[in-house]
């Protein structure tokens, strides 16, 4: 019994490894901590380079991050799990500049099956409450961008 439950609890640190984190690591070896965070709003996108709409995106979420920077935090996740300079190198080639998760995420936001999806998460919990799939996200972001 006692056995069974330490699995268990190992598994659940593997399913949900970064739901309490201080910091998040980021494209760079740079750190954000958690209280980048606290009392924003948080959009969480899921991308890869081989992904057409995901690559449309980017010069639009850059825009909106940088506009938006005081009441947003935008955090890009390689889809494919890149890391390290892999993940470097790929930021670089499509120009993104709102920050990328490079290990864990600190937040509970579900794995996609198909791209591009992007969460939006409240700013007091940071529990998802709205997600977009495909091309809507990018109508919402021209469409926020212009505000």
């Amino acid at each position: 019994m006692k056995g069974l439950r330490l699995g268990v609890v190992l598994s659940l640190a593997f399913i949900f490894p970064a739901c309490h984190r201080e910091s998040v690591s980021l494209v760079g070896g740079k750190q954000v901590s958690a209280s980048a965070w606290k009392n924003r709003w948080v959009i969480v996108t899921y991308w890869a380079d081989w992904c057409e709409q995901c690559q449309k995106e980017i010069p639009a979420l850059n825009a909106y991050a940088n506009r938006h920077s005081s009441k947003v935090l935008v955090f890009g996740v390689n889809f494919d799990g890149l890391y390290g300079s892999k993940l470097d190198h790929v930021v670089k080639k499509l120009g993104i500049q709102f920050p990328v998760i490079d290990g864990a995420l600190p937040f509970k936001v579900p794995r996609p099956d198909v791209l591009p999806v992007t969460y939006l998460l409240d700013k007091q919990k940071h529990r998802v409450i709205k997600t977009w799939v495909g091309p809507e996200f990018l109508v919402w972001l021209k469409k926020a961008t212009m505000k």
